[in-house]
């Protein structure tokens, strides 16, 4: 004979109270959670899936009033994004269920749920502005309660939408503005609309091709794979310490199998993005792919050599002044009009092109090679002024090892021959 005790007064508590009484318990138990320690939380906003993520800062208070922060640029002007910090009112309602409810204006808050024209919105095709009226971002400003993850994390989703919303709460003397500032620095070394074609490795080699960051509406697919049948896209919102995505994103590998991302940290340490579900690690293209790019130019003045490098470009300098009366300006790698990659420089009104080719051999490695052949304009530079053949000859005379602070936004890359001979290029 099986015997049952213990547990069934806890279930018999629970079962004793109709569905509204629970419900109003558990309105009561999320105020609480909501007010608890200062009732200041960072929401993860999405409206919709087409748009990205926005980031609030949002302060609760047990008279009603809540204080919303955020930056972008529909509090301002559809373009340009502002800060902007506005107070309204708030209440859990009973609707099923408890749920959340920001019950007053806030133009910080709700521009995202009124049916509003979406200010900067054109058809890419036509060029025309989209009306939106009746619809506007489709966002919500009421919020179902899902999970409390743990003590300090909140799980919502919008009543209307169903989107997936995240609620951590913050120190009740977190600075609103000094985290946005921080979310715009962290932008900038993640996303770069020149480095639009990013690389996601796993830990087993794989690599898939990423687009679109700098739009936060990203794509993945199998770099081995197929860009059109094996293609997955979702919106991403950019945050202090990396991105993420509303819900966990499969990405189909090239043999049809998926891996999952959602949450990516960015790493100081080498400027590379990890994604938290499987470490695999975002970077740019290789960087002797980024180097041999048609259509980017790699410039370096005079104070970005080092070494055998800096007495050879002191040299040119030195004797187009004192030969030509010129003022020597940089020298730049880049494609020509014609598709030859070039060395190309400009000193005092001139322009000249030295051909060259690059030739890769790993990732990061490669050889710069130059014939002497010139365009006009460089020839007689070449000819007259030892140090342009010297450069050339140095630049030619090894393998060349690529490094560079960031590896997501590669913009500025250094080519070493070793610890001392070395050209930092700045991308135009």
């Amino acid at each position: 004979m099986l015997s049952f005790s213990s547990c069934n007064n806890e279930i018999d508590d629970i079962f004793d109270q109709n569905a509204a009484e629970r419900t109003e318990s558990a309105m009561k138990d999320y105020e609480a959670f909501l007010l608890a320690d200062g009732g200041k939380w960072r929401m993860e906003y999405f409206c919709n899936s087409t748009e990205e993520g926005y980031n609030f800062i949002v302060s609760f208070r047990n008279d009603g009033s809540v204080t919303i922060s955020g930056k972008n640029k529909y509090i301002n002007d559809g373009e340009n994004a502002a800060f902007k910090t506005s107070t309204s009112l708030w209440d859990i309602i009973a609707d099923y269920g408890p749920v959340l409810s920001f019950s007053s204006y806030n133009p910080v808050f709700h521009i995202f749920s009124a049916p509003y024209d979406i200010p900067g919105t054109t058809n890419p095709d036509t060029g025309t502005d989209i009306d939106e009226t009746g619809k506007g971002h489709e966002g919500d400003y009421e919020f179902r309660f899902m999970e409390k993850v743990d003590e300090n994390t909140l799980y919502l989703k919008g009543k209307k939408s169903g989107y997936s919303i995240m609620m951590y709460r913050v120190a009740p003397d977190f600075d609103d503005k000094a985290y946005f500032e921080e979310v715009d620095a962290t932008e900038k070394k993640l996303f770069n609309a020149r480095f639009n074609r990013l690389i996601l490795t796993t830990t087993d080699g794989e690599r898939f091709v990423m687009t679109g960051g700098a739009s936060h509406i990203m794509t993945f697919y199998p770099e081995a794979g197929d860009a059109v049948t094996q293609v997955c896209t979702l919106n991403a919102l950019v945050k202090a310490d990396g991105f993420s995505f509303p819900t966990v994103l499969d990405i189909q590998r090239a043999n049809g199998e998926e891996i999952q991302v959602q949450h990516f940290i960015y790493n100081e340490e080498d400027g590379t993005a990890i994604c938290q579900e499987n470490d695999a690690v975002l970077t740019a293209e290789d960087y002797t792919n980024i180097i041999n790019t048609v259509g980017y130019v790699w410039q370096f003045p005079q104070a970005n050599v080092n070494g055998q490098f800096a007495t050879i470009y002191s040299s040119i300098v030195s004797d187009v002044k004192k030969k030509l009366k010129e003022t020597f300006r940089y020298f730049e790698f880049a494609y020509d009009n014609n598709g030859n990659y070039t060395l190309r420089f400009k000193s005092g009104k001139y322009t000249g092109m030295i051909y060259c080719e690059f030739q890769r051999e790993t990732a990061t490695t490669g050889r710069f090679v130059f014939s002497g052949e010139c365009d006009s304009s460089a020839s007689y530079y070449y000819n007259n002024i030892p140090g342009f053949k010297q450069l050339c000859d140095l630049i030619g005379s090894a393998t060349v090892t690529f490094s560079s602070a960031s590896r997501l936004v590669p913009n500025v890359l250094t080519f070493s021959l070793n610890a001392e001979d070395s050209i930092t290029l700045k991308l135009q």
